[in-house]
């Protein structure tokens, strides 16, 4: 399997179930609905940037610089979900 096929397959399931979320919510109410469309989404971003800043790497980089990129790319990643979280509970406080 090719290294890059597994965050896709994860980045794409992300999608789905936020879609499903959604259509889910939909019976309850839109706001609802578009609260959980936008955290399977923001989800999926997130981990497509991981991804990205990760695999983006060239195979003859040096361990090193390669863990320090996966490192960079995770403290990206909380800072943006916990901005995310903040926007969230600001704008979609009652869902």
């Amino acid at each position: 399997m090719h290294s890059s096929a597994v965050p896709a397959r994860i980045i794409a399931w992300q999608a789905v179930i936020g879609c499903v979320g959604a259509v889910l919510w939909l019976l309850h109410s839109v706001p609802a609905s578009v609260a959980a469309l936008a955290g399977g989404f923001g989800s999926a971003l997130l981990s497509l940037q991981f991804a990205l800043r990760v695999f983006s790497r060239d195979g003859s980089t040096q361990p090193r610089l390669v863990v320090a990129a996966f490192y960079r790319a995770q403290v990206f990643k909380l800072i943006t979900a916990a901005a995310m979280f903040g926007v969230v509970a600001k704008f979609f406080t009652a869902y």
